[in-house]
């Protein structure tokens, strides 16, 4: 399947490398084909990070972009699995949004990931409904 976001085409890789996205881009092919919205934008620390919902496949759950702002995650998933994955993608952001360090000691950690998700809390009540809804 093919879609195209922001002038770009997203696309499956069938058979991704170790490390590699899932989710491949082009910007020329298919340019323009149809225009993809954001199920819901999370707002984390400065940032506004559009989630989005696509084609996955076995190996693929969702990823997240520092440099594009946003997540994407496997439009099949349900409930719990939908959830979890959307948390671990946020946990993501919130690491790379904390500057947080593969070295960095246990206390910085925690810290930031309060620090973090008290400020996910607050300004994504949406968010917040979304989980309950989905856990329901």
């Amino acid at each position: 399947m093919v879609v195209s976001h922001r002038g770009q085409v997203l696309y499956l890789s069938s058979c991704p490398r170790e490390g590699e996205d899932h989710l491949q881009s082009s910007p020329t092919l298919f340019e323009g084909t149809m225009k993809l919205k954001p199920f819901m934008i999370v707002k984390i620390g400065g940032m506004d990070i559009e989630v989005y919902k696509l084609p996955g496949d076995s190996e693929f759950f969702g990823d997240f972009s520092y440099i594009n702002t946003r997540i994407r995650i496997d439009q099949d998933l349900k409930k719990g699995a939908l959830v979890d994955t959307l948390i671990h993608e946020i946990n993501h952001a919130a690491y790379a949004i904390g500057q947080l360090k593969k070295d960095d000691d246990e206390e910085r950690v925690v810290s930031v990931f309060a620090s973090i998700w008290t400020q996910i809390y607050r300004d994504n009540p949406h968010l917040l409904k979304f989980i309950q809804k989905e856990l329901r």
